[in-house]
């Protein structure tokens, strides 16, 4: 029984760095993908039209307080640098803490020629589909 307690230790810790470095690696690419892909969320996709939610929030704002499991992140500092992503969609709702974050991202759709923007309000009230 002794001789095999080295390789049953060895075994243990080999095994555990695997799951703990697998773990954090899967963490890490879904945080990479939340911030820095385009919007390309096939939940709010419908066959009649093209939808999508995007939290004008801070980064911050998002990690430390949550989010829609079905909203983009595009804090509302970046919106004139990325509004080129909105061509494809027919429908989009803006929400943030309250609705007045998600009322600026509307309005400056408007004066860009973006008709097809709402406001969501709260990101909480949003209904994934």
């Amino acid at each position: 029984m002794m001789k095999f307690a080295p390789f049953k230790t060895s075994l243990f810790l080999g095994l555990s760095l695997i799951f703990f470095s697998t773990g954090c690696i899967s963490k890490q690419s879904e945080s990479e993908t939340t911030e820095n892909q385009e919007i390309t969320n096939p939940k709010t996709e419908s066959r009649d039209k093209l939808s999508v939610i995007i939290d004008v929030r801070s980064k911050e704002e998002w990690e430390n307080d949550g989010h829609a499991p079905c909203a983009t992140l595009i804090p509302l500092d970046e919106l004139p640098n990325r509004m080129q992503e909105f061509a494809k969609y027919e429908k989009i709702t803006f929400v943030c803490r309250s609705g007045n974050r998600a009322q600026s991202a509307v309005d400056y759709c408007a004066k860009n020629g973006i008709n097809s923007a709402e406001n969501g309000g709260s990101w909480q009230s949003v209904e994934c589909p």
